[in-house]
């Protein structure tokens, strides 16, 4: 299928000065516990999800984007307007781009597969389903 006929999911942040679309699907989703992503959420957990990286495009406020490297090679756009977490690039991976899946307008089909970095999980959030659970990143 042409890329002009593929499906479009469009993103933004809070403010929405920073807006961003993803080709083709946005696929499985993971919940994050490790203590970066309770940090950049204010929260238990983060949903995420990559996708190619190539698939992902930044419509408009570019130059509204923070970056912050939360360890070597990990980069954490943020917006500098409103502090929404948008998105994570790493210097291992280019070729992926990690979605924050709160700021997706109504995602189609994106279902979350597992938990990562339980052993960081703080202790007043309890885990109520049956996916797996893992202590870092899932092994292949």
């Amino acid at each position: 299928m042409p890329l002009s006929q593929e499906k479009l999911t469009a993103g933004r942040c809070l403010c929405g000065k920073v807006q961003y679309q993803v080709t083709g699907d946005i696929g499985d989703a993971m919940r994050c516990y490790c203590r970066s992503c309770q940090c950049v959420t204010g929260s238990a957990f983060a949903s995420v999800a990559a996708v190619e990286s190539k698939r992902f495009q930044l419509v408009q406020g570019k130059d509204q984007l923070g970056c912050y490297e939360s360890s070597p090679g990990k980069h954490r756009y943020f917006c500098s307007g409103c502090g929404s977490a948008v998105f994570v690039q790493t210097d291992k991976q280019p070729h992926l781009t990690r979605l924050r899946l709160g700021g997706l307008e109504n995602p189609p089909g994106v279902v979350t597969r597992a938990h990562i970095f339980v052993d960081e999980k703080v202790d007043w959030y309890e885990i109520m389903d049956d996916l797996p659970q893992y202590s870092g990143w899932p092994t292949r």
